[in-house]
């Protein structure tokens, strides 16, 4: 129908609003791994790779392979993107003392070095599922997505768990710097 099209943007505007404010709750923290590029980064990152992801799952069980495609195509872009984009960010981190979220970044190397190990494991196998389902190997894209699907959001959990975990500040809540 024709209320269908406006309604669906208005549906995504509001989202992507709603996806602002959230980001902003963390940027105005003003706490450094909590900055506006990486925050805004992620969140705007995972909105657009699950919303492929879930989008091709969806596409893919409903038999419209044509439609499942492309968003498979997408988060498969996406995803490669966010990955390049994190490791690349707490690399140039690592290596720059005088970095904002050098100590963050070390922090993810020293104390969590499992996240790493687990987020580039699951990006793998997501990767994998993605591509196998791109080209419906076996007759099986719809399955071939779900694990996309499934290894994607893992992978978003823990990067949110990291989010958190990473972003110590120096100081107490409320009090000043040290």
């Amino acid at each position: 129908s024709v209320l269908h099209a406006p309604s669906s943007i208005l549906a995504a505007a509001i989202g992507l609003a709603a996806v602002f404010t959230s980001a902003m709750v963390y940027v105005d923290t003003k706490r450094p791994f909590w900055n506006a590029p990486i925050t805004f980064g992620n969140f705007y990152g995972t909105t657009l790779l699950l919303g492929a992801t879930f989008a091709a799952v969806i596409f893919g069980w409903l038999g419209k392979f044509n439609f499942a495609q492309p968003f498979a195509i997408a988060a498969l872009v996406i995803r490669t993107t966010l990955f390049v984009w994190r490791r690349l960010k707490i690399r140039a981190a690592l290596q720059d003392d005088s970095s904002p979220i050098h100590l963050n970044a070390r922090v993810i190397r020293e104390l969590l070095p499992w996240t790493t190990q687990a987020r580039t494991a699951l990006f793998a196998a997501s990767t994998t599922f993605g591509l196998l389902a791109i080209f419906n190997v076996a007759q099986l894209a719809p399955w071939w997505a779900t694990g996309a699907m499934l290894t994607t959001l893992s992978s978003e959990l823990v990067g949110r768990y990291v989010f958190f975990a990473a972003s110590a500040s120096k100081r107490m809540p409320g009090g000043f710097a040290a």
